[in-house]
């Protein structure tokens, strides 16, 4: 083997070893870890026509959590939700004279509740699995909604470093309203950033 490929291979064998070190360090008994995730949303609609309208819709929303590591591989901790939208529409209509009208309406949603992780063992990529429950609250216009859900989770930590791991998810919640009382289902795909605070 030529030197060139003994330093790579060298070099390859560090980073491999280096990684599972690091996510080792990370998922141990008494670590905590900060985890976020953001989205931004923006939509355009327009019907054309005697009944012709338009709508325009803009989100944001912000996730934080903190969690602690109750036994190796195994945490828990609470979960913070806001979601903020606007919703502008513009409409027209043609009956013996022409009609124009337009509003704006704002909608916040807020949530807190908890979330237990386990990851399993791996390397720079590391499997985790969860469940997560959480009560809401949401509505604009002196118009509120109250419910619950609970949300069941599988992902992938890929540690970029000693303390950073990137999340890609994929998770499935079932909620509940009052007001009116009705249930829904969602599934989703997302991303959280998460940093481990390791000695």
């Amino acid at each position: 083997m030529s030197g060139g490929k003994v330093l790579i291979s060298a070099i390859l064998l560090f980073v491999l070893s280096s990684s599972f070190i690091q996510s080792q360090d990370a998922l141990k008994q008494g670590v905590y870890y900060l985890s976020g995730g953001i989205g931004f949303s923006s939509s355009n609609n327009e019907v054309k026509g005697i009944y012709g309208s338009k709508t325009k819709s803009t989100t944001f929303i912000v996730q934080p959590s903190f969690s602690y590591f109750i036994m190796d591989r195994l945490s828990i901790g609470p979960d913070f939700s806001f979601v903020y939208s606007e919703y502008e529409e513009e409409y027209n209509y043609y009956y013996e004279s022409y009609y124009n009208n337009s509003y704006k309406r704002i909608f916040r949603h807020y949530g807190v509740g908890a979330d237990l992780r386990y990851y399993f063992p791996g390397t720079t990529v590391v499997p985790l699995i969860g469940v997560s429950g959480s009560y809401y609250k949401s509505g604009g216009h002196g118009n509120y909604q109250e419910g619950n859900d609970f949300t069941t989770f599988v992902g992938l930590n890929y540690f970029i470093s000693r303390n950073a791991a990137l999340e890609p998810y994929i998770s499935y919640s079932m909620s509940s309203y009052n007001k009116p009382e009705q249930t829904s289902n969602a599934f989703a795909i997302g991303f959280r950033m998460n940093y481990f605070i390791v000695d």
